[in-house]
């Protein structure tokens, strides 16, 4: 057998670009964070303390951004059922709104600038209770998006 058979994927230049730089750069983050200890370690007089504090607050920001993206693509996820069902919602929304509040510059000025957004709100959590009540009317309502 030849070696660019037993080499698999990394018979690839483009593949080799990749893995390399992918590899490079977990390497750096790791010395990074080393390098980071020995810096608040050396500023701060050899206090274990902060050094824990510091990588402690390092790692939140990982657990932060993992949150974020999970949120983020829950939101691509809702991005259709939000546009689909935010137009009526507002309408009857300022429809009641109107009828019921007083017809003052401020009413109207609330009404405008936080309904879309209790809208949104609200068509984001009946997004995640149907997902998880009913997946398959949901796939229904957005046409499988």
């Amino acid at each position: 057998m030849e070696l660019r058979g037993r080499l698999g994927a990394l018979a690839e230049r483009n593949f080799r670009l990749v893995f390399s730089s992918v590899t490079i750069s977990a390497l750096g983050d790791g010395v990074t964070t080393i390098a980071l200890a020995f810096a608040v370690l050396k500023i701060s007089g050899n206090s274990a303390t902060a050094v824990g504090l510091v990588l402690a607050l390092k790692a939140s920001r990982g657990l932060a951004e993992s949150r974020w993206r999970d949120r983020l693509v829950m939101l691509g996820n809702a991005s259709f059922f939000v546009f689909a069902v935010h137009e009526p919602l507002v309408t009857v929304g300022k429809k009641l709104a109107f009828r019921t509040l007083p017809m003052t510059v401020g009413t109207v000025l609330v009404t405008y600038a936080v309904l879309p957004v209790l809208v949104i709100g609200f068509a984001l959590v009946l997004h995640r209770i149907l997902s998880a009540v009913a997946p398959a009317f949901l796939r229904v309502i957005t046409g499988g998006r």
